[in-house]
C-alpha cells in the first residue's frame, strides 16, 4: 500500500479508553486520544494544556479534614468563600482571599460537614441535614457595604408541613370538639386502649374533610395534646374555620397529620430555591416527600386551602429509593436513588398546589455525593455507579427531557467523584468545563459546547510530579473562578488556590528574584519542589528549604525581578494507534513523518525529538525572554513495522501547549 497522509485536527472526543483504542469503526476515532494528561479541549476543539493555579492562602488554623466550601454572594455584588469546620463556619473576603469572620456554634460536627446540602436566594445561604434543623447563614446588618455581618440561625418555619404516616388507624374513633376564640379543643376518644398519639403530632395539622381537598371542613394547627386513658385533647389553632355544630362524629371524616419534620422524623436532607419557594425534601422519615414554602414566604409551610400561593405537600410513590437531589433547570428536576423525575409545567405557569405533579423522565438512578449542575437547556448528573456523567436535557417536545450518558467511551475518567465545580463561558472565553473531583485527587474536565459537537473528558493530575504529593479536599466555582482547598501531605498545610489561565504552575507565586538567587517566603511548601519562570524562561527546579527557601541559579545579568515560583506538572497527548484507513486498519504500519501544529507554545517533544524553539547566534543572546512559536514541527522517527503503535507529545515546564493539528505519513501493508 502506498504511504499516505492522516490528519486530525479536533480532539472533541477526548481521552478515550482502552476499550475505544482500536475502534476504527467508530467516526469519533480521529477525534480522540488515548492520552490527554493535564489538557483540555477548547471549544475551537485544540488540545491545550489545562489552566494553572495561584496560591490564594493558607488555611490551615480555620480548616477541617472534612471541611467544605461554598459561594455567597451579598446584596452589594461582593464575593465570599464559606468554609464549613467542625461546629462552626468561616467566612472569607476574595480577591485576594483574606479571612473575614468566625461563626461559632453551629451543630455540624466533622462527620456531618460532607452531608450538607446548600443553596442561595439574595444574601441568605440555606443549610439542610437529615440530622438538624433547616438553616440559614445571612448577613444580619451591613454597617457598610464592605463590612457585613454574618450570622447563623435556625430556620423559624411556622407553621411546618404535615403528613398522616397512618401511624393510628383512627377511623372508627369518637369525635367532638368546641371552639373557644381561635382555638379548637378537639376530642378524639378510641374504642379501648391509649390513642396512639402523642406529643409528636404537636406541629401538626386537624383537617375536617370537606366538598373536597382545597375545601376543607376546617383546619387547623396543633398546639398542644392531652392524654387521658383513651382519650386525647388536641388544643390546635384554626386557619379555617369549623362548623360549630352538625360536624362529623367519627374519625374517618377528618384527617390528623404529623409534623413531616422533626428530631425524631428526620430534618429535610436537601434543599432548593425555585419560583420564588423554598424546596425542602427527603426526610428519615419520608425519603421520598417533598415539600415547597409558600411563594414569598420561605419559612411558611401552611397548606391553607390549596391557593395558588399556599404551600405544597407531596410525596413520590413507588420503588424509587430515596430522594437524593432537588435541581432548579428548565423544570423543578428531582433526583432520586433509582430514577429521574420532573415537575412538568408550562412555560408560562408556576408551579402550585393544583398543577404540582412529577413525571419519571429516565431510570439511571443519581450519585449521592455529587449533586447535579444545571447550565442553559440542559443538567448534569452522575450516575448512582459513579461511573458515567448523563446529559439530562430539556428538549421542550411535550415539555420533557432526555437523557444520555456522554462519557461512554471515557467511563476510566469518572471515578465516583466527590465534588464538582462548573465555569461558563463568559466574553473573554467561550468555553464550557465541569471539573469533577476524584477520591484519588484528580480532576476530570468536562469541556462542553452543543454548537460544535463537543464533549470531552479529560483528566487533571496534581500529583503527576510525585515529588509533590498533595490532597484536594474540595472544589467550588466563586465568580466563575474554581476554588481548590488543598493539602500538602509533606507539611500538613491546608492551603486554597484557584485555577487561573494566566499561569501554568500550580501553588503560583509572584516573588523577587534577586540577584544573589535566594527566593524567600515560601514557609507554606516546605519540602515540596518548585520550579521558577523568569523572563519567560525555566529556570528549573528547587526543593523549599525549613526556612521557606530555594537557592536558583541565576545567571549575574539577570538582577532583583519578579518571578513566578510554582509547581510544574506533566503534560502529554498520545494520539489513537496509527489510523491508516480503514482497509489497512489491522495492517503493519511504519510512520516516515510527523507533522504536528502548534500555537503559541515553546519546548515540548514529539516522540521523545525535541522540538527546536530557540537559535542562538552567539553567547550574548543567553537570557533574552523565549517567545512563543506558532508553526508545525516535523520530526522524523523510526518506529519500525507494528499493527499497534502510536507516539507522544510531552511537556514538562512552565509554558503553554496548544496543539491544533497532528499529521503523519504512513505505510501500511501484511507482513
Amino acid at each position: 500500500m502506498a504511504a499516505k497522509t492522516i490528519r486530525q485536527t479536533k480532539f472533541s472526543s477526548g481521552e478515550v479508553d482502552i476499550t475505544t483504542w482500536k475502534r476504527t469503526d467508530v467516526e469519533e476515532y480521529l477525534t480522540a486520544a488515548q492520552s490527554l494528561l493535564n489538557m483540555e479541549v477548547g471549544t475551537t476543539l485544540l488540545a491545550k494544556k489545562c489552566k494553572g493555579t495561584l496560591f490564594q492562602g493558607n488555611v490551615t488554623s480555620y480548616v477541617d479534614p472534612n471541611s467544605n466550601i461554598y459561594e455567597f454572594i451579598d446584596e452589594n455584588f461582593n464575593f465570599y468563600l464559606v468554609m464549613t469546620a467542625n461546629t462552626k463556619i468561616e467566612i472569607f473576603k476574595t480577591n485576594p482571599l483574606a479571612h473575614y469572620q468566625t461563626i461559632t456554634g453551629t451543630p455540624y460536627l466533622s462527620s456531618d460537614l460532607d452531608s450538607i446540602d446548600t443553596d442561595q436566594d439574595n444574601d441568605i445561604l440555606i443549610m439542610s441535614h437529615i440530622k438538624y434543623p433547616p438553616a440559614r447563614l445571612y448577613i444580619s446588618t451591613y454597617p457598610t457595604p464592605t463590612t457585613p455581618t454574618f450570622a447563623y440561625q435556625v430556620l423559624n418555619i411556622q407553621p411546618f408541613p404535615s403528613y398522616d404516616f397512618s401511624e393510628v388507624q383512627y377511623n372508627n374513633y369518637a369525635v367532638t370538639y368546641a371552639i373557644s376564640g381561635n382555638t379548637l379543643i378537639f376530642t378524639i376518644t378510641a374504642p379501648s386502649g391509649p390513642t396512639g398519639f402523642t406529643t409528636d403530632w404537636i406541629g401538626g395539622q386537624i383537617i375536617g374533610e370537606g366538598n373536597n381537598v382545597s375545601q376543607p371542613l376546617g383546619y387547623a394547627n396543633i398546639i398542644g395534646i392531652t392524654n387521658t386513658g383513651s382519650q386525647t385533647v388536641f388544643d390546635a389553632t384554626i386557619q379555617v374555620p369549623f362548623l360549630a355544630s352538625g360536624f362529623p362524629v367519627v374519625g374517618s371524616q377528618y384527617s390528623i397529620r404529623q409534623p413531616a419534620w422533626s428530631a425524631t422524623l428526620g430534618w429535610p436532607a436537601k434543599v432548593l430555591f425555585y419560583q420564588n419557594r423554598l424546596w425542602l425534601a427527603a426526610t428519615l422519615k419520608q425519603p421520598t416527600g417533598i415539600f415547597g414554602s409558600a411563594i414569598n414566604a420561605p419559612i411558611n409551610y401552611d397548606v391553607g386551602l390549596g391557593t395558588d400561593i399556599d404551600a405544597i405537600v407531596y410525596a413520590i410513590s413507588g420503588k424509587i429509593g430515596s430522594i437524593l437531589w432537588l435541581n432548579g433547570g428548565k423544570q423543578l428536576e428531582i433526583y432520586t436513588s433509582n430514577l429521574e423525575f420532573v415537575c412538568p409545567q408550562d412555560q408560562n405557569a408556576a408551579l402550585t398546589p393544583g398543577t404540582f405533579a412529577v413525571r419519571q423522565q429516565s431510570a439511571f438512578g443519581c450519585s449521592s455525593i455529587v449533586k447535579p449542575i444545571a447550565y442553559l437547556n440542559d443538567s448534569y448528573f452522575i450516575t448512582k455507579t459513579g461511573k458515567s456523567i448523563v446529559n439530562f436535557s430539556f428538549d421542550g417536545v411535550g415539555l420533557s427531557y432526555s437523557a444520555k450518558n456522554v462519557s461512554v467511551q471515557s467511563s476510566h475518567l469518572v471515578k465516583n467523584p466527590t465534588a464538582r465545580a462548573l465555569v461558563r463561558g463568559d466574553s473573554t472565553s467561550q468555553d464550557n468545563f465541569i471539573y469533577y473531583l476524584n477520591p484519588d485527587y484528580t480532576l476530570t474536565t468536562f469541556q462542553f459546547a452543543h454548537e460544535e459537537k463537543l464533549a470531552a473528558l479529560t483528566p487533571r493530575d496534581f500529583n503527576s510530579d510525585t515529588a509533590n504529593p498533595v490532597t484536594i479536599i474540595d472544589i467550588e466555582t466563586i465568580q466563575n473562578q474554581v476554588y481548590i482547598l488543598k493539602k500538602l501531605n509533606l507539611n500538613g498545610n491546608y492551603i486554597i488556590e484557584i485555577m487561573d489561565d494566566n499561569y501554568r504552575q500550580d501553588s503560583s507565586q509572584v516573588l523577587t528574584l534577586p540577584e544573589s538567587g535566594i527566593i524567600s517566603g515560601l514557609t507554606d511548601f516546605i519540602g515540596y519542589k518548585v520550579g521558577v519562570y523568569y523572563a519567560g524562561q525555566d529556570f528549573g527546579t528547587y526543593v523549599v528549604d525549613n526556612a521557606g527557601q530555594i537557592t536558583v541559579n541565576n545567571p549575574p545579568q539577570l538582577l532583583g525581578q519578579v518571578a513566578t515560583v510554582g509547581m510544574y506538572y506533566n503534560c502529554n497527548i498520545t494520539p489513537m494507534y496509527i489510523f491508516a484507513g480503514n482497509p489497512g486498519s489491522n495492517y503493519f504500519k511504519d510512520i516516515s513523518r510527523i507533522f504536528v501544529d502548534y500555537i503559541n507554545t515553546v519546548n515540548f517533544q514529539i516522540g521523545g525529538v525535541q522540538v527546536p524553539y530557540l537559535f542562538y547566534t552567539n553567547q550574548n543572546n543567553v537570557g533574552l525572554t523565549l517567545v512563543p512559536q506558532t508553526g508545525t514541527a516535523e520530526v522524523n522517527l523510526t518506529l519500525g513495522w507494528d499493527q499497534f503503535q502510536t507516539f507522544t507529545i510531552s511537556q514538562y515546564g512552565p509554558f503553554d501547549l496548544q496543539i491544533t493539528g497532528i499529521a503523519y505519513e504512513v505505510d501500511a501493508q501484511i507482513i
